[in-house]
């Protein structure tokens, strides 16, 4: 069994810590005609945003530059658009036999459910129904590391951080150690809405009134959304957006810490979080603020 093989069987053994707990997974699917490859592996998660997710394995031994891994999820990901509902219908009837889940690879043909000798209509059948909508697609990378570095080379983070914010495509990256474990790299926070009956910071700015900016939240595992509570349509308001925005990158994103979660709950306790412009405070879920009121977790 190959290395990336043993990656591919723990995150299907752990669905639920990627958030698609019950999901149905086909391994190897093809996922069109002329020159489109086989995806690694293809999830049909039973509830959520995304109604398909497209996964690419790989070691951190591979030979695959990082171009030509972003190239093959970009082909995957455009024909993932042209599914339609009838055909996520064939891919889970598929996904619940035995073939589905060995390492050969799965034809137009087998997925469709409609055996050799029909071209063109295996690929009609996978097509009709409503399109999918880009927001129904996730996309997945998982590394393989035997070390505790993260995917830092420049032309992936580079092509990853370009398609977010040119395209909107959001590629969830995660870790797979060597023991065992998993570990969602830090990633571009978005704008979204918080929910403020979970866990969240609260990002204020000035002194002494520090005026409440944004809010911190979590969205689906891996990302962190932003809700931005004011505009910026005069200078004082776009003044302090910015400065918000520019802890926001830093804390999350320039650190690169392993976990900028719990690295945001630590430096809400610091000095430099006391004394600086844009002051940051954790509130746990339940609470109707942080505790004390001075911008510092307890």
């Amino acid at each position: 069994m190959g290395r990336e093989q043993e990656i591919e069987d723990r995150v299907v053994a752990n669905l639920r810590w990627f958030g698609y707990p019950a999901a149905s997974w086909i391994r190897r699917a093809k996922m069109g005609r002329e020159g489109v490859g086989s995806v690694d592996l293809l999830l049909l998660p039973k509830y959520g945003p995304h109604r398909l997710v497209l996964v690419e394995v790989k070691h951190h031994n591979s030979d695959d530059t990082p171009g030509r891994l972003i190239g093959q999820l970009l082909a995957y990901y455009l024909a993932a658009l042209r599914l339609g509902s009838d055909g996520l219908e064939c891919l889970e009837r598929f996904s619940q036999t035995e073939r589905a889940h060995d390492t050969r690879p799965k034809s137009l043909q087998m997925l469709s459910g409609l055996g050799r000798g029909c071209k063109p209509r295996d690929q009609e059948a996978l097509r009709a129904g409503a399109k999918l909508e880009p927001t129904e697609i996730g996309l997945l990378v998982v590394w393989g590391r035997e070390g505790d570095e993260e995917e830092r080379r420049e032309s992936f983070v580079d092509l990853r951080a370009w398609l977010y914010d040119k395209a909107g495509l959001d590629i969830k990256v995660a870790l797979a150690r060597s023991d065992g474990s998993f570990e969602w790299t830090a990633s571009k926070w978005r704008r979204g809405s918080v929910d403020r009956a979970s866990d969240h910071f609260e990002l204020r700015h000035g002194s002494p009134s520090r005026r409440l900016i944004a809010l911190l939240g979590h969205g689906l595992p891996g990302e962190l959304v932003v809700e931005f509570l004011v505009g910026a349509d005069d200078g004082v308001q776009s003044a302090a957006v910015a400065d918000v925005r520019r802890e926001l990158d830093f804390y999350l994103v320039e650190k690169k810490e392993r976990d900028p979660w719990a690295y945001a709950q630590y430096h809400c306790t610091t000095a430099a979080n006391i004394y600086s412009e844009v002051h940051w405070s954790f509130v746990a879920a339940g609470q109707s603020g942080p505790a004390g009121g001075e911008g510092l977790a307890q």
